[in-house]
């Protein structure tokens, strides 16, 4: 069962800082607001309110701060990125969304009309949420807003 929150204040505001593998962050009323550094050397920073999934650790070259730095100069920062960059983040997210937990996600997809950027990357998300009947085949399932983030490479 999801938590639900709705304070005027959040409970909690998480800075994400260094991470050291990718995490979902699925935008709920839960209090909980979760800062990121994102978009490489300009330092932006960018919020959600919700609730994080630890994925499972990667190594793959998409998710490591030297792979942006490398493909994905600073001068180039101020626009979205670019199809081919998204297709590479799709495959890694899939290749990661092996995490054992009892948050059953259904399907995501990448949000390709969002503004995404450097280590934050707009999601839609259908999540099982009714544990009991998942396990008889059917159950309710929930749409979701969710982010894709890692450890920046400022």
């Amino acid at each position: 069962m999801l938590l639900s929150h709705t304070p005027k204040q959040p409970i909690a505001r998480i800075d994400l800082g260094k991470l050291y593998t990718p995490v979902l962050l699925f935008e709920a009323p839960t209090g909980v607001r979760y800062v990121q550094q994102i978009n490489g050397d300009r330092c932006d920073r960018d919020m959600i309110e919700g609730f994080m999934l630890v994925l499972a650790s990667s190594t793959l070259h998409i998710f490591q701060p030297g792979w942006w730095r490398y493909n994905w100069p600073h001068t180039a920062r101020t626009s979205p990125l670019p199809t081919w960059i998204l297709d590479c983040i799709d495959r890694g997210l899939q290749s990661v969304c092996t995490a054992e937990v009892n948050l059953d996600v259904w399907s995501m997809e990448i949000d390709r009309t969002a503004y995404n950027r450097e280590a934050w990357i707009h999601l839609k998300a259908i999540v099982r949420t009714d544990d009991d009947r998942i396990r008889r085949g059917y159950g309710k399932t929930t749409p979701y807003n969710a982010i894709l983030t890692w450890q920046n490479s400022a």
